[in-house]
């Protein structure tokens, strides 16, 4: 299946639009920056990500960037602390700062 075709990503702010892989990749790259071949680690994980996105569709073909988040944060906790609390600090909303510091304990 053809993501950046068929895939629809709804906002938090209620509008809809494409899903752009590039998006997801950058944000991953930022967070595995501090690694040893960083574009690489990146680039697994997003696949990882997308196979477990394509795994949760229902007919609408439509997610949330919430759901898209979320999956990232949970693949990212079972590869590198350090890349999994970079992820977060990018999205508040989805971990607690409890949370955060139970993971880094």
């Amino acid at each position: 299946m053809d993501l950046e075709q068929s895939l629809g990503v709804m906002k938090k702010i209620g509008v809809q639009t494409t899903y752009k892989p590039g998006k997801l990749y950058i944000s991953l790259l930022k967070a595995c920056d501090h690694l040893k071949d960083p574009e690489d680690i990146a680039w697994q994980i997003k696949t990882t990500v997308e196979e477990k996105l394509v795994a949760q569709l229902d007919s609408s073909l439509i997610i949330t960037t919430t759901t898209i988040a979320g999956i990232a944060l949970d693949t990212l906790k079972l590869y590198n602390t350090t890349s999994y609390v970079k992820y977060a600090s990018y999205q508040p909303n989805l971990v607690s700062s409890r949370k955060l510091a139970a993971v880094v304990r």
